[in-house]
């Protein structure tokens, strides 16, 4: 089969028009799901990240997706370690108490996570910033069941402290 459009059937002018800017997600508490995690080199010899595609399930932005990355091995033990607490308060949100073994431990729970925004310093752009990771909690403003997936391993004890944010990375004096 080759790359003809002819067979794609696809006509751009029977579609709305494209959005002209990517809206950010409004600063908010929101329920949402881990739908998938990724194991990146992080371009070092030793470098590992996890990125996280968080999926906004309610009650508002429904559908909507994000990500978050995490150096949770990195040359900078600065960094690593800022990795490793943010991957810390994501098992708490979602209730893991357990050996992280696998990232699907994690994967399609429920849990809220409160949003808010950052502007980098570097290019002026305006980022999503995770302010916390909290336990799920159906009478949370913004709270709306996930539907987890049907391979998902059941849920384990939930703990009973919330997972705060600490400080973004960025707002540290950390040479990456």
């Amino acid at each position: 089969m080759s790359g003809n459009l002819a067979e794609l059937n696809f006509n751009p002018s029977e579609m709305p028009p494209p959005r002209a800017d990517f809206e950010l997600i409004p600063p908010g508490t929101y329920s949402a799901i881990i739908s998938d995690c990724e194991f990146r080199n992080d371009g070092t010899s030793d470098g590992t990240n996890i990125t996280l595609k968080i999926q906004i399930t309610g009650p508002e932005h429904v559908g909507r997706i994000f990500f978050e990355n995490l150096y949770v091995k990195h040359s900078n033990e600065k960094r690593a370690r800022i990795a490793q607490e943010t991957l810390q308060k994501v098992c708490m949100a979602v209730g893991w108490e357990g050996p992280l073994l696998d990232t699907s431990l994690v994967e399609n729970k429920p849990f809220n996570v409160k949003l808010g925004h950052y502007t980098s310093k570097t290019n002026q752009k305006t980022y999503i910033d995770v302010k916390s990771w909290q336990k799920y909690d159906p009478a949370a403003p913004g709270a709306t069941a996930a539907k987890p997936a049907t391979n998902a391993p059941s849920a384990a004890p939930q703990p009973t402290a919330t997972a705060e944010h600490s400080p973004p990375p960025w707002s540290e004096d950390v040479p990456f």
